[in-house]
């Protein structure tokens, strides 16, 4: 099955169908506008963004359970992703920096039920587990301004180092199945030229797949 947001009925909301296309459902339904949706490993529970904050369904849509809360943990959250095991989520945290006046993106790192929210890296957002949970990969912003690239580090926040060097914005990263390689969103320069593009888990072999606009 694939899990998707949707505007069709004029907010957004999570739906859900299978992978042919047929079967569209929603799953939520409140007149909040709902994103960021991803299934856990076992297809069991789904994590998504509602007003800024992060919730977690069953995965047909019961059970909604608010697990961040804004006067905690940054002023919005974004992009959670499940570690294979279940057992964490990574986040995305954007605080405003009194120092340079400007907003501050974070990766965060909380056990499943919302408990022991903690940051985990700054500069860095979009978080996303390997499939065998040894590694994350994440978009961080480069030397240069408004430039952002591919960073992977180890599972325990080390071993930081870029996986792209091309310039531009990156978007979305998200291992393939199998680990071997990385899909992702890449702007060109003033956002155009859109495409979805694949490399190496190590950052080698980079291919353009799909022109997207």
């Amino acid at each position: 099955q694939i899990v998707f947001v949707s505007e069709q009925d004029g907010l957004g909301h999570i739906y859900l169908m299978n992978t042919d296309g047929s079967g569209q459902r929603p799953l939520t339904s409140t007149k909040a506008y709902d994103s960021s949706p991803r299934f856990s490993r076992d297809g069991s529970k789904i994590i998504f963004v509602r007003q800024e904050e992060i919730f977690v369904m069953d995965a047909d849509g019961s059970n909604q359970v608010q697990l961040t809360t804004t006067k905690k943990n940054g002023l919005r959250k974004g992009s959670p992703s499940f570690s294979p095991d279940g057992k964490n989520i990574l986040f995305q945290s954007v605080s405003f920096d009194e120092v340079s006046r400007r907003a501050v993106n974070e990766i965060w790192i909380m056990n499943s039920d919302g408990t022991g929210a903690k940051r985990f890296y700054g500069n860095g957002y979009v978080p996303s587990y390997s499939p065998d949970g040894s590694a994350i990969i994440f978009v961080g912003e480069a030397e240069a301004p408004f430039e952002y690239e591919i960073y992977m580090m180890d599972a325990d926040g080390s071993n930081v180092h870029p996986l792209t060097h091309t310039g531009g914005f990156k978007d979305a990263p998200v291992f393939a199945p199998d680990g071997l390689r990385i899909i992702f969103v890449k702007n060109g320069p003033g956002g155009r030229s859109g495409t979805i593009q694949s490399i190496d888990s190590d950052g080698s072999h980079s291919e353009s797949i799909l022109r997207i606009y």
